[in-house]
């Protein structure tokens, strides 16, 4: 088959790519990056939550990343979160996009925002049942007894009360 030009073989090709750099990586070509980045994450009034990031989608599923990541923090469905992406009046500036190295990054910034809101909203709740926060969880958008897993308020009627009256509140507890 060689002499009439006819060549089969097996080849073998390797490939790598450098994923997920630091911002050693870029800064030796002068690039402005940060290794870290910022995300918020608020409970809004109908109680979803929202979340913003600085950095923007470029096709890696980072938008899916952070809804996910801040869902699974916070404890709510995947269909009660809003993402925005891209908007650095709203968030702390990140190091950019810079390939997969954004899904890490602001993969954890979105879980510690999620972690934090929780605790926060939590707190409110257990203001309003006059019930120790520890003994409270949220799951699946709802505020519940952590140890029996018992539904004591949606997440709904905290936002709404922290919003529209933390008046009605206990005295000493605020709604941040």
């Amino acid at each position: 088959m060689r002499a009439r030009g006819i060549h089969r073989g097996i080849g073998f090709a390797s490939f790598i790519e450098v994923t997920n750099p630091s911002a050693a990586f870029y800064g030796v070509g002068g690039a402005r990056i940060s290794a870290q980045d910022g995300a918020t994450v608020r409970l809004d009034a109908t109680g979803a939550i929202f979340v913003a990031s600085g950095v923007t989608e470029q096709g890696q599923g980072a938008e899916a990343v952070v809804a996910q990541c801040a869902a699974s923090a916070f404890g709510v469905p995947l269909d009660k979160v809003r993402v925005l992406l891209g908007d650095t009046d709203n968030v702390p500036y990140g190091g950019g996009t810079w390939a997969s190295r954004r899904c890490r990054h602001r993969r954890e910034a979105a879980w510690q925002a999620g972690k934090a809101l929780r605790g926060n909203v939590l707190a409110v709740a257990g203001s309003i049942l006059q019930a120790d926060a520890k003994a409270l969880d949220i799951r699946n958008g709802v505020v519940v007894d952590a140890d029996t897993g018992r539904e004591r308020l949606g997440l709904d009627e905290v936002a709404r009360i922290a919003y529209f009256r933390p008046d009605t509140l206990p005295p000493g507890s605020r709604p941040s």
